[in-house]
């Protein structure tokens, strides 16, 4: 999997830079098919890795957690979230809907009692103000309601 951590983040910025970061919404499937299907495989990656992380965690080291696929879960769920609901597409009997909720579902439940948004197994450093915002921020743009 070298890369598809690097290709996942471009795959979603692209489609911010088509939709100026949701300013025009909604998107169009029919725009880049290839790209939406990524990114449904995707999401289904990630929710899948936090389910088979979350069963080891508690029996790893604070270093080998973070360095699993699951400590950037709220950033990467997050924005195939967003850019998924972007489309504008009814989520009701689909797999994608299914998804979706369950991806939405997976960053309530991430919401600490600072207010900010952590990915489970994340280095939390303060002073690293990317990495310590960056989740909260996704996050919060994936749950809006419009």
């Amino acid at each position: 999997l070298v890369g598809f951590y690097d290709c996942f983040y471009l795959m979603t910025h692209v489609i911010y830079v088509l939709n100026c970061f949701n300013g025009c919404l909604p998107n169009h499937r029919a725009d880049c098919p290839w790209l939406y299907a990524y990114l449904e495989r995707c999401l289904t990656f990630w929710l899948r890795e936090v389910k088979r992380d979350g069963a080891a965690r508690h029996k790893l080291s604070a270093a080998v957690a973070s360095r699993l696929w699951s400590a950037d879960a709220v950033d990467t769920v997050a924005e195939a979230c967003d850019c998924l609901r972007a489309l504008g597409e009814p989520t009701e009997d689909s797999t994608t809907g299914e998804a979706i909720r369950e991806g939405l579902a997976f960053l309530l439940g991430q919401q600490e009692e600072d207010g900010l948004f952590y990915s489970p197994g994340q280095t939390r450093d303060a002073n690293d103000e990317y990495n310590y915002l960056h989740p909260t921020w996704t996050a919060v743009a994936a749950l809006q309601m419009k």
